[in-house]
C-alpha cells in the first residue's frame, strides 16, 4: 500500500507535470526529494498532511504560486528546500515557527536572500 511509503528519492529524473495532491496521503513518509526535475504548478496544500516529514526538497523545478501554510504542520521537519522555483509571496509564519535547527546552515532555503527576493522570509537562508 502506497500510504506506507517511508522515503521518496526522485531527484534529477527529468520528471515533469504537477505535484499530486495525493502526496499528502503518505502520512508515514519521512523524506520527499523531488529536486532537479521539471515539476510545475503549485505546491499542494495537502503536503501538510504528511506530518512525519523530516525533509522536503522541491528545489530547482518550475513550481509557482505561494508556499502553503499547511507546511507549518510538519513538526518533524529538519530541512526544507524550495529554492530555484518561481515561488512568490511570504514564507508562512507557521513554517518559520517550526523551530527548524537554524544552527544547521541552510535549514530553510527559498530564494529569500537574492537582490530581489521572490519569497519574503524572516527565517530563510
Amino acid at each position: 500500500m502506497m500510504s506506507r511509503l517511508i522515503e521518496i528519492y526522485l531527484y534529477s529524473n527529468q520528471l515533469a507535470g504537477p505535484l499530486l495532491s495525493e502526496l499528502g496521503n503518505l502520512v508515514d513518509c519521512s523524506f520527499m526529494m523531488f529536486a532537479d526535475n521539471s515539476f510545475a504548478g503549485t505546491i499542494p496544500e495537502t503536503l501538510g498532511n504528511a506530518e512525519k516529514l523530516a525533509g522536503l526538497s522541491l528545489s530547482n523545478n518550475a513550481l509557482t504560486g505561494t508556499i502553503p501554510s499547511s507546511l507549518g504542520r510538519l513538526s518533524d521537519l529538519s530541512f526544507l528546500r524550495l529554492d530555484g522555483n518561481y515561488l512568490t509571496g511570504v514564507m508562512p509564519p507557521k513554517v518559520c515557527a517550526l523551530g527548524l535547527p537554524m544552527d544547521v546552515q541552510d535549514a530553510i532555503i527559498a530564494d529569500c536572500n537574492s537582490v530581489e527576493p521572490e519569497v519574503e522570509c524572516s527565517c530563510c537562508s
